[in-house]
């Protein structure tokens, strides 16, 4: 299942990232697949490419990315994956974030945790 934040300001998403990074933790999802997609500043050949990343290095990389002027939060999209696939986030160039996961539970506290903070978000239908 796929769910979609509203549009969220600029510090609102830049929030999200230590979300995201506390939420993985308190998962044990200490290992992650990362990949620069739309958006992004870099030769076409170089997005979607998945590049391993420890969860401690998550939050140096997209500062740096940042800084590179290689991604811009709320303008491209960073996907960040758990490494064995059971969760996913992309923080997304329409200013949203997405979770997706087959698991359901997962996807509620995360919905839960969203509405705590007052965001609206909405369900998109997986393609089977």
């Amino acid at each position: 299942m796929e769910l979609r934040t509203e549009l969220l300001t600029q510090p609102q998403l830049e929030r999200e990232i230590s979300s995201i990074i506390n939420f993985l933790q308190c998962k044990g999802k200490h290992d992650l697949v990362v990949s620069y997609g739309w958006g992004c500043d870099l030769d076409v050949n170089e997005l979607y490419q998945e590049k391993p990343l420890p969860l401690l290095e998550l939050h140096s990389f997209i500062v740096q990315s940042i800084q590179l002027g290689i991604f811009a939060v709320g303008k491209a999209d960073l996907y960040i994956n758990s490494q064995d696939e059971e969760i996913g986030f992309v923080l997304c160039h329409e200013s949203n974030v997405h979770v997706t996961t087959q698991n359901r539970e997962l996807a509620q506290e995360v919905a839960s945790e969203w509405a705590e903070r007052g965001y609206s978000y909405y369900e998109i239908a997986l393609k089977s």
